[in-house]
C-alpha cells in the first residue's frame, strides 16, 4: 500500500533530500514551501513526474488558516497521512541583549508555532503505523552564543516530541526528532564562513559538516517500519561533536 507523507520546508536543504528520499522508497509526497520561486517550482516539477504523483502546495506553516487549507488539499488529493516530516525553520544570529521582541516572535511562529499547527491539523488523518519526525538541532541541546532564540525554539520541539510521543503512542503513531549537528544547506551558509566552519570540523570526531542526504536517510528509518519501536526519541546526527 502506497504511503503519503506531508514534508514543510521542502524546496530546499533538508526537505529537499528528504522528498528526494522517500520518493525512492516509493512514498507519495506532499510538499510544502513558503516561497515561491526556482526552488518551488523545481519541487512542483519533480513531484508532478514522480511516481506515485505528488504535489507541492505553497503555504507559510505560521499561518493557521494556510496550514489548515494545505492540508486539506492534501488529504483531498490522498486521503490519510502516514508521514509528517516538520522540517521547516529559520534561524538567525542576534546576542540576546540585541534581539528584538519582534525578531523573537517571528522566529518562534515559524520553528515553533508552525509545527505545532501542523501537527495538529494532520493528527486527525493519521492511522496506526503513522510516524512523526521533527527536525530540531543539536543547539537546541548544547545552545551557542548568538542563538538563545534560536537554541530556545528548537528545545521547545525536543518537549513536543517527548510530550507528544506519550499522547498519541497508545494509537500506534509514533513521535520523534532529529537534532542534527552543521548540516550543508542554504541556511547553514549563511555566516558559515571557512575560519567557523574549519572550527565546526575540528570538533567533529569524523572531521567533516554533515550533508543533507545523510540526514534524510534517518527521516526515512524513522519515517518507515523498520523503527516500529523506536518513540519519543531525539537523535543526535552531528559526527561526533
Amino acid at each position: 500500500m502506497t504511503r503519503t507523507a506531508l514534508v514543510t520546508g521542502a524546496s530546499r536543504g533538508i526537505g529537499k533530500a528528504v522528498v528526494q528520499r522517500l520518493l525512492a522508497d516509493g512514498v507519495r509526497v506532499c510538499g510544502l514551501y513558503r516561497t515561491e520561486g526556482e526552488a518551488a517550482e523545481l519541487l512542483a516539477k519533480e513531484l508532478e513526474a514522480a511516481s506515485p504523483k505528488g504535489i507541492a502546495l505553497q503555504c507559510d506553516i505560521s499561518d493557521e488558516q494556510q496550514v489548515h487549507a494545505a492540508v486539506a488539499r492534501c488529504a483531498e488529493e490522498f486521503g490519510g497521512i502516514d508521514v509528517l516530516v516538520n522540517n521547516a525553520g529559520v534561524t538567525t544570529f542576534a546576542l540576546l541583549e540585541n534581539l528584538e521582541r519582534v525578531h523573537w516572535d517571528s522566529l518562534f511562529a515559524t520553528n515553533v508555532t508552525g509545527p505545532y499547527l501542523v501537527t495538529r491539523a494532520v493528527l486527525p488523518l493519521m492511522g496506526p503505523g503513522a510516524s512523526i519526525v521533527t527536525i530540531t538541532s543539536g543547539l537546541g541541546i548544547t545552545g551557542a552564543p548568538g542563538k538563545t532564540h534560536y537554541a530556545a525554539s528548537k528545545a521547545a520541539l525536543i518537549g513536543f516530541t517527548k510530550a507528544l510521543s506519550r499522547e498519541v503512542g497508545r494509537r500506534d503513531i509514533r513521535v520523534n526528532a532529529i537534532a542534527p549537528g552543521i548540516i550543508e544547506t542554504e541556511m547553514s551558509a549563511v555566516g558559515l564562513n571557512p575560519e567557523l566552519k574549519a572550527r565546526y570540523e575540528g570538533q567533529c570526531a569524523l572531521g567533516r559538516i554533515g550533508q543533507s542526504p545523510e540526514l534524510a536517510e534517518v527521516v526515512a528509518f524513522l519515517a518507515d517500519h523498520r523503527s516500529s519501536y523506536v518513540n519519543g526519541q531525539t537523535l543526535m546526527v552531528d559526527g561526533g561533536m
